[in-house]
């Protein structure tokens, strides 16, 4: 059952609309990110990412799924073909691969990119915002837990961009290389999308 993988990254491969999705035990791919680039930030984030119970509270595998089915979205719309996602439960990264080999343009592979931290950071605002809203219905702990984990993983996703511009490889550092004004416009898009997500819920806290 896929539940139990997007919460706990369970090994099985599934259907999701239309896309072949795989969470596996361990990656043979280098998916790792250098974050003691931005000192004790960077690593808090790597001690809490390799923490299982932090994945499981976070909803972690969730997120990078979500990430992961941004990125293959984006890429069906703009190509028409479906790409094979998966979820590694050793490192709590995920991949998207294509069968297709034939180049696209600049702009679309920067959408490409773009596509997965976007949606992962809209995700996580509707989980903040919803977290706020039903606070009086559900349990404050609970509403707590969940508001956290999304103020975590947006955050992440603002770390990630940050670390794979400077190191040149992942989502930023490749639409980088692409464009310096392709990474301007996806990074103003990311930070926007952060700030319009925090002041809803803050508004709804009001």
């Amino acid at each position: 059952m896929i539940l139990a993988s997007l919460l706990t990254g369970k090994p099985g491969s599934y259907k999701v609309f239309g896309f072949r999705v795989k969470f596996e035990k361990k990656t043979t791919f280098d998916t790792s990110m250098n974050y003691g680039r931005i000192f004790f930030v960077g690593h808090v984030a790597r001690f809490c990412m390799q923490s299982r119970v932090f994945r499981y509270i976070t909803l972690s595998y969730l997120h990078v799924f979500v990430h992961e089915m941004g990125h293959a979205l984006a890429h069906k719309i703009l190509t028409g073909k479906f790409t094979t996602i998966t979820v590694f439960q050793d490192t709590c990264t995920g991949m998207n691969e294509s069968n297709s080999n034939r180049p696209l343009p600049k702009w679309k592979n920067s959408i490409i990119f773009a596509a997965g931290p976007v949606v992962s950071v809209a995700f996580s605002s509707l989980k903040l915002i919803a977290a706020t809203a039903l606070v009086s219905q559900v349990s404050p702990p609970v509403a707590c837990v969940v508001g956290a984990g999304a103020v975590v993983w947006m955050t992440g996703e603002l770390l990630y961009a940050a670390i794979s511009s400077l190191e040149g490889k992942g989502d930023f550092g490749a639409i980088a290389r692409i464009s310096d004004a392709h990474f301007c416009l996806a990074t103003l898009t990311l930070i926007t999308e952060c700030a319009l997500g925090i002041f809803f819920a803050i508004k709804l806290a009001a």
